[in-house]
């Protein structure tokens, strides 16, 4: 009967030592996740404007991140040792993080196709710019005009270029060191390459 009195007590005191630990390690999770923020804010200001819906569900993906950490937070607290009230708290921390997950993949995803979209765009209009500059000066030089089938090979040697580049970037941004990828398709996107198995 004695040792069972006395249980409860050193229970709670190593109880409550844990979750001290537990608590200073969700805060410094919670101090991790405000830099991320503040880094995706830094990443993302440049693209901003175009890209204003993904930044808005990478910042509520961030919020529901540190609401589950409080969720955390309250099951190691034990919140008054009521354990139906727990078990519930675990259940619903469980559902964020499947949907955080599948978020995260779209997220991903989308972040993938919006960077290779606008990098090719961008590569594309710079390449472009070029050409004219030299057509100009060809044109004050006294070199004859380039014809249009000759213009529309060397849009194409463009297009050719900016597909490849985009695959370098790719590559680079998706894929764990080492990995590399064989792909002889002109425009082909590295995530069929990947999945060619399905």
């Amino acid at each position: 009967m004695t040792s069972a009195s006395n249980s409860p007590e050193s229970y709670l005191s190593s109880k409550t030592r844990s979750s001290k630990l537990d608590d200073n390690y969700l805060k410094e999770l919670n101090e991790d996740l405000k830099l991320r923020k503040q880094e995706l804010l830094e990443i993302l200001k440049p693209l901003e404007d175009k890209n204003n819906l993904l930044f808005q569900k990478l910042m509520s993906n961030l919020e529901e991140k540190q609401r589950s950490l409080q969720i955390m937070r309250q099951i190691m607290a034990g919140k008054g040792n009521d354990d139906s009230s727990v078990i519930e708290l675990i259940k619903e921390a469980e559902e964020m993080k499947q949907n955080l997950e599948r978020k995260n993949k779209m997220l991903r995803k989308e972040m993938e196709m919006l960077w290779n979209k606008t990098f090719n765009t961008e590569e594309f209009s710079d390449e472009e710019k070029v050409l004219q500059i030299k057509n100009k000066t060809d044109l004050q030089d006294g070199k004859a005009p380039k014809t249009p089938s000759s213009s529309r090979k060397t849009k194409n040697e463009l297009e050719t270029l900016c597909a490849e580049k985009g695959k370098e970037i790719r590559k680079r941004l998706f894929l764990p060191p080492g990995k590399e990828t064989e792909e002889n398709g002109m425009g082909q996107v590295s995530g069929t390459s990947q999945h060619h198995s399905e």
